[in-house]
């Protein structure tokens, strides 16, 4: 994975990944200096994919720990729904929105 983010991607860039599972394009993106927002539905496979990628993020360069605390971000989905306007589009899907996450890991080494 990470040979993929190296070649499509540059140092500093975001990598998105709509599928998370268990966080493996997360942990490449942090190894290669990218930026990586992920999703995942399934609250197991969220938390798992959380562990790793944020073992996988080096320690920040500074001695400033607040902004490493700040590098990551959780929100269910109806904290989204509730802050903005949108049409619902009819889906043959059913999705609790209780139950989608949403993370976001940013490393800006300095």
């Amino acid at each position: 994975m990470e040979y993929l983010i190296r070649t499509f991607t540059h140092e500093g860039e975001t990598v998105l990944d709509n599928c998370m599972g268990s966080g493996t394009t997360g942990v490449a993106s942090a190894n290669t200096g990218r930026q990586f927002i992920g999703m995942e539905l399934d609250g197991r496979y969220f938390e798992i994919a959380s562990d790793r990628i944020r073992s996988a993020i080096p320690a920040p360069a500074n001695d400033n720990a607040a902004k490493a605390d700040e590098t990551q971000q959780v929100l269910p989905l109806s904290s989204y729904e509730s802050r903005h306007n949108y049409r619902q589009w009819p889906s043959a899907v059913s999705v609790r929105p209780d139950t989608v996450g949403i993370t976001s890991f940013c490393h800006n080494p300095l």
